[in-house]
């Protein structure tokens, strides 16, 4: 150990020498390289899709982006019109419909439907069977007329006419109705439109999916713009515009809202701290340059890397803020009381390089070992992060190590014997206060950390994960509201599973596939309809006009006026329908075909029965589409719940992965440090009551586990770690009765640095985004049960051990 830390000194003691030589030269360079950093980084986008958080060789996604490719875009985005008067807001959305369909970003718009097309052909979509049944009510009827005319004649069938049985009216209108099957469900009525007609909804479908930001917010603004055209005409109608497109927008408009706010608040609460800790507006300088230099760097190494952020490592720059600044705490905490204690600058700064240097070298290899560990995770979301998150809290730590040695040398230029004049050095009254208090306290800390961490691993298994999407995002209740109104509406989701086919054929047989599944699932199925383009071009319609025949020569036979009173409305609407001839797929309106065709391909879709915003819902659906037997050619199923689904199973089982990876990283770094089994044990002593705490306090406030605030527990980790590898060390140096001045020197810059640290995440316990808030509060919680076990349980535990005479 001896031979190691003479080594290390004259280590520091060289690059202190060059860096001291070159002051400003180290500055200059420091600065032009954050420009380059950060022209790099204002390169970076912000990458919503949340596709982009798996791997390209996921089945889900690759499935999903070869479809879109082939398909072109099937989200659509929808704009409910409301007011007082339905024929007010059909004349507004169908002047929008107009604007709208001019728009180059326009791929189709869905308003009005071709309810008279399938109306005038409803007997074609009865099978055989019920057109024969129709037939044979007609006859019925007729019978029940020349019997009727026989004065010996009794009806003894009155008590089954109102049941629609034999050839009474309200039979045969119900058999009428049961035309054009799903055609009807979808298209029976004349317009996307509530019952009352106060409520009315346009689908639009854009050319490109939303995926990208830029475009969805100029597509946004040229819808709103179309809309401010038409409510200048119709100010009585209301416009609201909903689905996916809007969703991500406002999103992530709102989470740039609470980024800005937390990094604003945060930032300030830190630098008031630090003014307040080291007792002058200089220290500011000292902290936050290197810190600056050390974030730009890594956004411009994410340029370089990525070339975007994705969700979740959107957040790197204010938890690297939070993590970062500790290291320069540290140095610039063990610089002062080295220079309050007589040593000259060159010395202080080799002293606070070699010890506080030495230890938060330590903790930045801990730290980002766990961050390392993410990196491994096929989920996106945690491998990129976890790789910007190492390197950055690399890079910071490296930034201070060169950056505030020539910042003090000018500092030192600039006001000769400044930090002289400051606060004294530690006595041993002060020292002795701390130990006593420590002392009386002791059993009572080891008690407690006993206790916790037996609660803490009977918690560990109850841990429940965070499965509803919903409660991740913003709280905003107008897009849910909104959501409820159009879905009153449609009746349909808007974001259903999509198997396309290359013949007809193929898609009934699809169709087929699907009705099975759905039927074979029963009531807890998470279908709730399959349709296809079969449902709109019947089949053998040779055969069922044969029988239409049959019906319209009936009524040539016998007209309708012949009919009894009670069969003559409907009869005389059965005859007008006779009047028809077969169609084939050109025939069907450009509307379908357009919905329902895709190039080549045959489109079929199943809607949900469940929200998709539950990710069991997503794994249930999921699950269900894979049941469906597809044929050569056909492509599919495609559904974001298939993504969505992929990526929470990734989510839970790279969690439990890199967790034990992060653990198994730091042992070895600490051993590789300590060299010493007792030394690195006692140091990992805050992080596992932090962990073992934390968790029982989840489990205990029902809390749970998501995506966003599981990225905390690597901080937790590493910060963990840092401290009490900064107050091991001090006391190891300090030898025997040296804890005193290990917790009133080491034990401020630690208590310190936490602070900021939390300081740092607490502001996210302001943010409207559910997600972001749940890592603040997780951060929080975290973080002060690890400053308690660093000033509590570490110290009780030395001293035990010292009164033992058990050294470390």
């Amino acid at each position: 150990m001896g031979n190691y830390s003479i080594k290390q000194n004259k280590l520091v003691a060289k690059l202190v020498g060059h860096l001291a030589g070159r002051p400003y030269l180290v500055l200059v360079s420091a600065f032009l390289v954050t420009l380059i950093s950060s022209y790099m980084a204002l390169g970076l986008h912000l990458e919503a899709d949340m596709a982009a958080l798996l791997p390209e060789n996921t089945p889900s996604v690759r499935n999903f982006h070869q479809g879109m490719k082939i398909l072109g875009n099937v989200d659509s985005l929808v704009i409910l019109a409301d007011g007082k008067n339905k024929n007010i807001i059909t004349r507004a959305c169908t002047t929008l419909v107009t604007h709208l369909r001019a728009l180059k970003e326009i791929k189709r718009v869905e308003y009005k439907l071709p309810k008279e097309f399938f109306e005038k052909r409803a007997l074609l979509f009865l099978d055989e069977k019920k057109l024969l049944h129709i037939l044979d009510r007609l006859e019925n009827a007729k019978r029940k007329k020349i019997l009727a005319s026989n004065p010996l004649y009794v009806d003894l069938e009155d008590e089954d006419e109102g049941n629609g049985k034999q050839g009474d009216a309200s039979g045969l209108d119900k058999d009428i109705n049961k035309a054009y099957g799903k055609a009807k469900d979808l298209l029976g009525r004349q317009y996307l439109a509530s019952k009352d007609g106060l409520k009315q909804v346009v689908l639009v479908t854009p050319k490109k999916s939303s995926t990208d930001l830029g475009y969805d917010a100029k597509l946004l603004g040229s819808i709103n713009h179309v809309i401010g055209i038409v409510k200048a005409d119709y100010p009585a109608v209301r416009f609201r515009i909903g689905g996916s497109y809007k969703t991500r927008l406002d999103e992530h408009g709102a989470l740039m809202r609470d980024l800005k706010k937390v990094t604003l608040v945060s930032s300030l609460a830190i630098l008031a701290a630090v003014v307040m800790y080291f007792s002058r507006f200089a220290a500011i300088l000292y902290v936050i340059v290197p810190l600056i230099v050390g974030i730009s760097l890594t956004l411009g190494l994410s340029f370089l890397l990525f070339g975007r952020l994705n969700t979740v490592s959107g957040f790197i720059g204010p938890i690297l803020f939070g993590l970062g600044i500790d290291f320069g705490i540290h140095l610039l905490a063990r610089y002062d009381e080295e220079r309050r204690k007589g040593a000259n600058l060159i010395r202080a700064i080799n002293i606070s390089l070699s010890n506080a240097g030495r230890s938060g070298f330590t903790g930045a290899i801990t730290t980002a070992a766990a961050f390392f560990a993410i990196s491994v995770a096929d989920f996106k979301g945690f491998s990129e992060f976890g790789t910007l998150a190492g390197l950055g809290v690399l890079i910071c730590f490296f930034s201070f190590a060169i950056m505030l040695p020539p910042m003090l040398i000018i500092g030192e230029k600039v006001r000769p014997g400044f930090l002289a004049r400051k606060r004294p050095v530690v006595d041993e009254a002060s020292a002795a206060r701390f130990v006593g208090n420590t002392r009386r306290a002791g059993r009572f800390w080891l008690l407690a950390s006993a206790l916790l961490g037996i609660i803490g691993l009977w918690s560990v298994p109850n841990l429940r994960f965070q499965y509803d999407f919903r409660k991740l995002r913003s709280q905003n209740r107008a897009p849910i509201m909104l959501q409820h109104d159009y879905m009153s509406v449609l009746k349909l989701s808007i974001m259903p599973a999509v198997i396309s086919s290359v013949t007809l054929d193929g898609a009934r047989r699809v169709l087929d596939a699907c009705e099975l599944v759905h039927k074979s699932s029963g009531e807890k199925s998470s279908f709730k309809s399959c349709v296809g383009i079969s449902d709109f071009l019947p089949a053998h319609q040779g055969k069922r006009l044969e029988i239409i025949e049959e019906i319209s020569d009936f009524f040539e036979e016998e007209p309708v006026s012949s009919l009894s009173k009670d069969v003559r409305t409907a009869a005389e609407r059965l005859k007008k329908l006779t009047n028809v001839q077969p169609f084939t797929l050109d025939d069907l309106p450009k509307q379908i075909l357009d919905r329902f065709t895709a190039g080549k391909y045959f489109l079929t879709f199943i809607y949900p029965s469940v929200e998709l915003w539950d990710a069991r819902n997503d794994m249930k659906f999921s699950n269900e589409l894979a049941r469906i037997r597809t044929g050569p050619g056909d492509l599919g199923p495609l559904s974001q719940a298939q993504v969505f689904a992929d990526m929470f199973h990734l989510i839970k089982t790279d969690g439990v992965k890199v967790l034990l990876m992060a653990l198994l990283l730091i042992s070895f770094f600490l051993l590789a440090d300590f060299r010493n089994f007792k030394k690195a044990g006692l140091a990992s002593l805050p992080l596992l009551l932090a962990l073992c705490t934390t968790s029982a306090i989840l489990v205990l406030d029902d809390t749970k586990i998501s995506f966003y605030n599981m990225l905390i527990i690597p901080a937790m980790l590493g910060m963990g770690v840092d401290s009490g590898v900064h107050l091991v060390h001090r006391y190891s140096r300090e030898g025997p009765g040296g804890l005193g001045v290990a917790l009133r020197a080491t034990g401020g810059a630690v208590t310190m640095s936490l602070f900021t640290t939390i300081l740092g995440f607490f502001g996210l316990l302001f943010a409207d985004h559910p997600g972001l808030r749940s890592m603040g509060e997780l951060a929080v919680i975290g973080l002060t049960i690890t400053f308690l076990a660093t000033m509590g349980p570490l110290p009780a535990l030395l001293l035990w051990l010292e009164k033992r005479n058990k050294r470390i």
